[in-house]
């Protein structure tokens, strides 16, 4: 199962600082402001999804877990 990841990198940019693939855009001379360079990549609300694989267990933790186990069933015993 995949749980959202929030990035504390969108948005964090310096000023002055282009989005990373942003097109540059040539000024106009008396004819207005320039036109806003397209946006490419995530929104800013989007999340990222990351994925645990656990590739092996130790036999420590195992011991711990069975024994926090044993002792909620005890508990509720």
């Amino acid at each position: 199962m995949s749980q959202p990841v929030e990035d504390p990198t969108v948005g964090a940019r310096p000023a002055g600082a282009r989005a990373p693939g942003a097109a540059q855009v040539a000024p106009l001379g008396a004819g207005g402001p320039p036109a806003p360079a397209p946006r490419r990549g995530r929104a800013a609300g989007a999340r990222r999804h990351a994925r645990v694989v656990v590739r092996k267990v130790g036999p420590w933790s195992v011991f711990k877990m069975s024994l926090v186990f044993y002792l909620c069933v005890m508990l509720v015993l």
